[in-house]
């Protein structure tokens, strides 16, 4: 479990990387509270217990190296800048800032002070997600059309009437489209490999007296009539779905659908599917098409741990991950101001403004990773059995120490996961061989 400490052994391109996370504090605005996180958790007395985030701050206290902060979003900004001043580097939670202005300094102050920040979008950090992306990069024969996404929930009548720091403008005022909005965003941008939209159109459809979003859906209108439509709310049923569409005219269209691609239903196997769909579709009304479709599947893997293996390599390898980091922050907040500027004047068609601090198109692919390290992390954390988001911080306080390459393990080779995932990465070359061979077949239609 991350939030104590966890050990992972990974082999990318001939590389293997240990990576091991300590929980070193848990910090609150009542130490009960922090104590009574770290007795959920089971965590041990070498776990701090520290009462106020200000004392975190204090020379006796700041031991440590970053910073998580699952704080209302109306409070980012402050504590941003507060641990970037200390030389902390921030993991921060989605959505980073109330408005664009708020995100770019923090940004700007975290290059100021030579520190790291991410967001705590944790599906861009799952090997299903970095497997999607391969897809999308794929220039070739990823042309995207047309991306769908939805994630709402049932809050219910509680939650709704400002029971939750989500639905109070004095916390998270962005409501919905912060919340869940933010994971479809970020979703259809990486399926769009970053283009900057013309323009934005939102609805909604229900909200609160003080104008915080309960219920919305919007149009994002990329260049060409291509089109990302998203669904957000805390007022419907569990949903957590998107289907993404390339059309090629050369061989037709590629579609990646995944139905839990935020939170996996199953951490020890997740998946996505891809259909690959011929130009020629139908020869009379009541006809089948003919499609090759592949499901791929993803073994035991944590994304929240996965995120502060990135947040930690992120800390040793420098500027080319974390300007992909900052600048995906940066490029989905632009997003959501786009969104919500649209929402409060009616549903008006907005132009987002040029992209923020960019210099060239941004790479959706994770950088490799570079050293192997071993990272102490602390944490004043956030518990959903608690009032979440109500009182906790989350300080990952990071000791990064340099391994010679000797002291590095073998690779499992004899483990049964091991063998797993060997047996699968040849399953799936012989798959994407078929699909190849397909391809270049031409389309077949098969009666009913």
């Amino acid at each position: 479990d991350l939030r104590v400490r966890g050990d992972r052994e990974e082999e990318r391109g001939g590389d293997r990387s240990i990576f091991n996370v300590e929980l070193v504090a848990v910090a609150s605005r009542s130490k009960a509270k922090a104590e009574a996180f770290c007795a959920e958790l089971k965590l041990g007395d070498e776990v701090a217990r520290v009462e106020e985030y200000e004392t975190l701050l204090l020379e006796e206290s700041s031991s440590f190296d970053a910073v998580y902060l699952p704080l209302p979003t109306s409070t980012h900004a402050t504590w941003v800048r507060k641990f970037a001043e200390a030389g902390k580097h921030v993991i921060v939670e989605k959505p980073v800032g109330v408005t664009i202005e708020e995100v770019r300094d923090m940004v700007k102050c975290c290059r100021e002070h030579g520190v790291a920040l991410m967001d705590g979008t944790m599906f861009a950090h799952h090997e299903r997600f970095k497997a999607m992306t391969q897809l999308f990069e794929d220039r070739l024969h990823w042309i995207p059309s047309r991306v769908t996404s939805a994630f709402t929930f049932y809050g219910g009548p509680d939650f709704l009437a400002k029971g939750n720091i989500r639905t109070r403008a004095d916390g998270d005022p962005l409501g919905c489209l912060g919340d869940v909005g933010w994971y479809c965003l970020r979703l259809g941008l990486c399926a769009f490999r970053y283009e900057r939209p013309e323009a934005v159109v939102a609805r909604v459809h229900d909200q609160s007296d003080e104008g915080v979003p309960f219920d919305m859906d919007c149009d994002v209108y990329f260049a060409g009539g291509r089109l990302l439509t998203l669904h957000c709310s805390f007022k419907h049923h569990f949903r957590q779905w998107f289907e993404a569409v390339s059309v090629d005219p050369r061989y037709g269209a590629r579609v990646v659908r995944c139905d839990d691609f935020v939170i996996p239903t199953r951490e020890q196997v997740c998946s996505f599917a891809v259909d690959e769909i011929p130009n020629q579709q139908t020869i009379d009304y009541d006809t089948v098409c003919c499609r090759s479709s592949v499901t791929l599947p993803f073994y035991g893997v944590c994304q929240e741990k996965n995120m502060f293996d990135a947040f930690a390599t992120d800390l040793v390898s420098g500027s080319q991950s974390r300007r992909f980091f900052e600048r995906a922050t940066l490029h989905t907040s632009d997003l959501i101001q786009a969104v919500l500027d649209s929402a409060r004047d009616g549903g008006k068609r907005v132009s987002p403004v040029p992209w923020s601090d960019d210099d060239g198109s941004v790479a959706t692919s994770f950088p490799p990773l570079l050293v192997s390290f071993v990272l102490r992390v602390v944490f004043t954390c956030a518990s959903a059995t608690l009032s979440y988001y109500d009182d906790y911080a989350c300080c990952c306080c990071c000791s990064v120490v340099v391994l010679p390459s000797s002291s590095s393990p073998p690779p499992p080779s004899s483990s049964s996961s091991w063998k797993k995932r060997q047996d699968w990465e040849s399953k799936r070359d012989l798959l994407h061989d078929d699909l190849a061979e397909e391809r270049r077949a031409p389309g077949a239609v098969r009666g009913r």
